[in-house]
Parts: C-alpha cells; sequence; structure tokens
C-alpha cells in the first residue's frame, strides 16, 4: 500500500516543470549574425575552435575578418592577426589607414 501512495505522488507532479533547467553553454553566449560587405567574400582561413566571424570586409588588397577571438587583416603576400585582448587602442589617421595600438606597444598598420 506504501508502494502505491508513492507511485500516485510521483504521477501527481509528472506534468509540472521542475526547478532545475539544462542550459548549454552555447546558449549562454549565443553566436552573432555574421555582417559581409559584400555577399561574395569567404573567410580567408581556417577558424579556430570556439571561434565565431561576426564581420567580415573588403580591404583595398585583401579582406579584413574581426571575430570574437582576433583581428584578422589579409593582403596579398602577408597578414596581420591580432587578438582582441592585446588591443588597446585604434586610430583611422587618413581614410585608408587603420592604425592598431596594442598593449605591448607594437603598432599594426
Amino acid at each position: 500500500m506504501y508502494i502505491a501512495q508513492t507511485f500516485s505522488f510521483t504521477q501527481a507532479y509528472a506534468d509540472e516543470p521542475t526547478s532545475l533547467e539544462c542550459i548549454n553553454k552555447s546558449d549562454l553566449f549565443p553566436k552573432k549574425k555574421l555582417i559581409r560587405e559584400d555577399d561574395s567574400l569567404q573567410v580567408p582561413n581556417p577558424l579556430l575552435p570556439g571561434e565565431a566571424p561576426e564581420f567580415l570586409g573588403r580591404t583595398t588588397d585583401g579582406v579584413i575578418l574581426l571575430s570574437n577571438y582576433r583581428l584578422l587583416i589579409t593582403f596579398r603576400a602577408s597578414f596581420v592577426n591580432v587578438p582582441i585582448g592585446m588591443i588597446d587602442s585604434v586610430e583611422r589617421t587618413d581614410i585608408f589607414f587603420l592604425n592598431i595600438y596594442c598593449k605591448d606597444a607594437t603598432v599594426a598598420r
């Protein structure tokens, strides 16, 4: 008789939601939608695990990618890869020039 009462007790609360919820890590920080300057642009290199591109644009001779991890500017012959945490300030000197000052006293132009 005791087993029957316990069974009916759990049956009564089976339809109600529990106070605990299962939340995935990806739900806490959802990926933002990629903003492309041009629909024909592609991400220039493979992304790191957990990296999500946020902006993809064109420069005069390359591609600029801003992700949640880094700022990547690729040119024909070289590239600039700056982690977001290393950027101290950004300055636009002319209409076509961008100076990125890093916390380790380096400057990417």
